[in-house]
Protein backbone atom coordinates (compact mmCIF):
# COMPACT_ATOMS: atom_id res chain seq x y z
CA UNK A 1 0.00 0.00 0.00
CA UNK A 2 1.77 3.32 -1.15
CA UNK A 3 0.24 6.52 -0.37
CA UNK A 4 1.57 9.74 -2.14
CA UNK A 5 0.84 13.69 -0.09
CA UNK A 6 2.10 16.77 -0.55
CA UNK A 7 3.64 16.92 2.68
CA UNK A 8 5.50 13.15 1.68
CA UNK A 9 4.71 9.60 1.35
CA UNK A 10 3.60 6.26 3.00
CA UNK A 11 4.53 2.69 2.47
CA UNK A 12 3.33 -0.51 3.99
CA UNK A 13 3.39 -4.13 3.58
CA UNK A 14 2.74 -7.85 4.77
CA UNK A 15 4.02 -10.95 2.97
CA UNK A 16 4.04 -14.06 3.92
CA UNK A 17 4.73 -17.55 2.67
CA UNK A 18 5.05 -21.40 3.16
CA UNK A 19 6.02 -24.69 1.76
CA UNK A 20 3.57 -25.95 -0.67
CA UNK A 21 3.82 -29.43 1.05
CA UNK A 22 2.43 -28.20 4.51
CA UNK A 23 -0.99 -27.89 3.15
CA UNK A 24 -1.87 -31.33 3.46
CA UNK A 25 -1.15 -31.33 6.78
CA UNK A 26 -2.55 -29.14 9.36
CA UNK A 27 0.04 -28.05 10.86
CA UNK A 28 2.36 -25.45 9.32
CA UNK A 29 6.22 -26.44 9.95
CA UNK A 30 7.73 -23.88 7.65
CA UNK A 31 6.85 -20.52 7.11
CA UNK A 32 7.96 -16.74 6.81
CA UNK A 33 5.52 -13.67 7.81
CA UNK A 34 7.11 -10.18 7.13
CA UNK A 35 5.56 -7.10 8.07
CA UNK A 36 7.22 -3.46 7.18
CA UNK A 37 6.27 0.08 6.79
CA UNK A 38 8.07 3.23 6.12
CA UNK A 39 7.19 6.95 5.99
CA UNK A 40 8.96 9.83 4.06
CA UNK A 41 8.09 13.75 5.03
CA UNK A 42 9.35 16.15 3.11
CA UNK A 43 10.87 19.47 5.46
CA UNK A 44 11.74 21.66 2.58
CA UNK A 45 11.55 21.69 -0.82
CA UNK A 46 13.79 19.20 -2.20
CA UNK A 47 14.93 17.54 1.36
CA UNK A 48 12.95 14.50 2.98
CA UNK A 49 13.89 12.28 5.79
CA UNK A 50 12.38 9.14 6.02
CA UNK A 51 11.79 6.55 8.46
CA UNK A 52 10.90 2.52 8.50
CA UNK A 53 11.05 -0.73 10.57
CA UNK A 54 10.54 -4.25 9.61
CA UNK A 55 10.00 -7.60 11.00
CA UNK A 56 9.75 -11.21 9.82
CA UNK A 57 8.82 -14.22 11.62
CA UNK A 58 10.41 -17.27 10.31
CA UNK A 59 11.08 -20.60 10.41
CA UNK A 60 11.73 -21.52 6.94
CA UNK A 61 15.97 -21.58 6.90
CA UNK A 62 16.12 -25.63 5.33
CA UNK A 63 19.54 -24.17 3.94
CA UNK A 64 20.85 -24.19 6.97
CA UNK A 65 23.97 -26.41 8.11
CA UNK A 66 23.27 -29.17 10.68
CA UNK A 67 27.50 -29.00 11.54
CA UNK A 68 28.79 -26.97 14.59
CA UNK A 69 29.88 -23.32 13.29
CA UNK A 70 33.14 -22.02 14.12
CA UNK A 71 33.48 -18.42 16.31
CA UNK A 72 35.33 -17.09 13.23
CA UNK A 73 32.73 -18.07 10.29
CA UNK A 74 30.04 -16.59 12.67
CA UNK A 75 32.52 -13.27 13.58
CA UNK A 76 33.28 -12.64 9.64
CA UNK A 77 29.11 -13.95 8.96
CA UNK A 78 30.19 -16.59 6.02
CA UNK A 79 27.49 -18.65 7.80
CA UNK A 80 23.87 -18.38 8.92
CA UNK A 81 22.81 -18.76 12.43
CA UNK A 82 19.17 -20.25 12.77
CA UNK A 83 16.61 -17.42 14.30
CA UNK A 84 13.01 -17.31 14.74
CA UNK A 85 12.41 -13.64 14.06
CA UNK A 86 14.75 -10.43 12.49
CA UNK A 87 13.76 -6.91 12.80
CA UNK A 88 15.44 -3.68 11.18
CA UNK A 89 15.27 -0.08 12.21
CA UNK A 90 16.10 2.07 9.56
CA UNK A 91 16.44 6.40 9.24
CA UNK A 92 17.86 8.58 6.38
CA UNK A 93 17.72 12.14 4.69
CA UNK A 94 17.66 12.23 1.03
CA UNK A 95 17.95 15.54 -0.95
CA UNK A 96 16.47 15.47 -4.61
CA UNK A 97 18.00 18.82 -6.52
CA UNK A 98 17.68 19.58 -10.47
CA UNK A 99 15.24 22.08 -12.55
CA UNK A 100 11.40 21.65 -12.32
CA UNK A 101 12.14 22.81 -16.20
CA UNK A 102 13.93 19.62 -17.01
CA UNK A 103 12.20 18.86 -19.95
CA UNK A 104 13.28 23.10 -21.39
CA UNK A 105 16.35 22.34 -20.92
CA UNK A 106 16.82 19.21 -22.79
CA UNK A 107 15.16 20.61 -26.05
CA UNK A 108 15.32 16.72 -27.39
CA UNK A 109 12.40 15.88 -24.88
CA UNK A 110 10.41 18.40 -26.75
CA UNK A 111 11.39 17.20 -30.18
CA UNK A 112 7.54 16.19 -32.08
CA UNK A 113 7.71 12.79 -34.42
Amino acid sequence: MDDRQPWGSAHAELEGSNFLTDFESSEFKYYRVEVGASITVRLIHGLNVNFGFGYELLKDQLFLVKEELEEHEIMLGTKQLPTSYGYDVRMGFCYNFGSIYNNVVNSRMNARF
